[in-house]
C-alpha cells in the first residue's frame, strides 16, 4: 500500500457549456482518431487522456492516487473538495484546458498556467513553483510555458477557484495550452505533448513528496548501434537536428551543407516512417539518403 494520496481531477465534464475547442480549422489526429475539420473536442478529452498518463506513472513511482471526478459527468466541485478531503490526500492536481474567449481563434494567448488559490499556504507555493518548473520544459508553443507562470486563481479568474480553495492540502490547477489558440491545439492533440504534460506532472508531485521518480523501462529500444561509428555528409541545404528521435519534436538546431557528422546508430523514430541516425553528440538527424549520405 502507498505511503501517499493523490487526488487527481480532470476539470469539467464533457457536456460542460463552452469548455471545448473553437470549430477545428483543418482534419486533426487526437486520441487515435481522426477529428475532422469544422468538429469540436471537448476540453474534458484533453484533461482525462493526461490524467491517465499521470495515473500510470505514479503507480510506477509506488504513489497512489484517486479520482476526484471518476465519470465524465460534471461533478460539483464541493464534492471533488469533499472527496480528496475525506480521503486524506496528500496533494490535488486539477487538470485542464485554457480559453481565452472560447468562440474565435485567436493568438494573443498560449501555453501554461500553473494556478494556486489567494492567501494559500506556504505548502502550496512550493508545490506550485516545482510543479511549474517541471511544465516548463514541456515542449510548448512559441515558448508558452514562459508567458504566465504560475498564478494566483484571482488574477485569472476574478474569484478563488472551490478546488483549490475548499482543499484541505496543497492543490494546483494545470492549464496546459488553450483550446482557442490553434498552435496550442495542435499540439496538445499529439501523443508526444500529452506525455511530456503527464511526465511534468509526475516529477513535480515526486518532487515535493520526496519519492524518487521512475523512468518507463518497460518498452524495449529499436536503437540499433553500431560497434563503429560511421560519417554522413549533409546532402541538403540546411538539416534540421533533434534532441529525441520524435518527427513531432522541435528541431534545436541546424546543420548545413556538405558538413560531415559522426553518427553511432539507426532509430525507428517516432510519429513517421523515416529513420532517424543517431549523432555521437547524442542527438538525431534524419537518416533519409535524399538529405545525408554515407562517406
Amino acid at each position: 500500500m502507498s505511503k501517499y494520496l493523490v487526488g487527481l481531477d480532470d476539470g469539467h465534464g464533457i457536456n460542460t457549456p463552452g469548455k471545448r475547442t473553437v470549430e477545428l480549422k483543418e482534419n486533426i489526429k487526437f486520441n487515435g482518431k481522426i477529428r475532422k475539420k469544422g468538429t469540436i473536442i471537448h476540453e474534458n478529452e484533453f484533461n482525462e487522456v493526461i490524467m491517465k498518463k499521470v495515473e500510470t506513472i505514479l503507480k510506477r513511482c509506488g504513489i497512489g492516487y484517486i479520482e476526484l471526478a471518476p465519470t465524465d459527468a460534471d461533478t460539483p466541485l464541493s464534492t471533488r473538495a469533499n472527496t480528496a478531503n475525506r480521503k486524506g490526500c496528500d496533494l490535488v492536481v486539477s487538470i485542464h484546458a485554457n480559453a481565452l474567449a472560447g468562440t474565435k481563434w485567436q493568438t494573443k494567448a498560449y501555453g501554461l498556467v500553473v494556478i494556486k488559490t489567494r492567501g494559500c499556504q506556504s505548502r502550496t507555493d512550493k508545490f506550485a513553483s516545482i510543479m511549474y518548473k517541471h511544465l516548463k520544459e514541456v515542449d510548448f508553443p512559441s515558448n508558452g510555458e514562459t508567458k504566465y507562470g504560475v498564478r494566483v486563481d484571482t488574477e485569472i479568474s476574478g474569484f478563488t477557484l472551490a478546488i483549490l480553495r475548499q482543499t484541505k492540502m496543497p492543490a494546483v490547477l494545470v492549464e496546459l495550452g488553450f483550446m482557442d489558440n490553434w498552435n496550442d491545439v495542435k499540439a496538445m492533440c499529439t501523443e508526444k505533448f500529452q506525455d511530456e504534460c503527464a511526465e511534468g506532472i509526475a516529477k513535480a508531485v515526486c518532487e515535493y513528496l520526496g519519492v524518487t521518480y521512475k523512468k518507463d523501462n518497460s518498452s524495449t529500444s529499436n536503437e540499433v548501434v553500431s560497434t563503429k561509428k560511421f560519417q554522413v555528409k549533409v546532402l541538403s541545404n540546411t538539416l534540421n537536428v533533434r534532441k529525441v528521435a520524435d518527427w513531432d519534436a522541435k528541431p534545436i538546431t541546424t546543420v548545413k551543407k556538405d558538413q560531415h557528422l559522426d553518427v553511432i546508430g539507426t532509430v525507428d523514430a517516432k510519429n513517421g516512417k523515416t529513420k532517424m541516425y543517431k549523432l555521437e553528440s547524442g542527438l538525431y538527424i534524419t537518416a533519409s539518403e535524399k538529405y545525408v549520405k554515407k562517406v
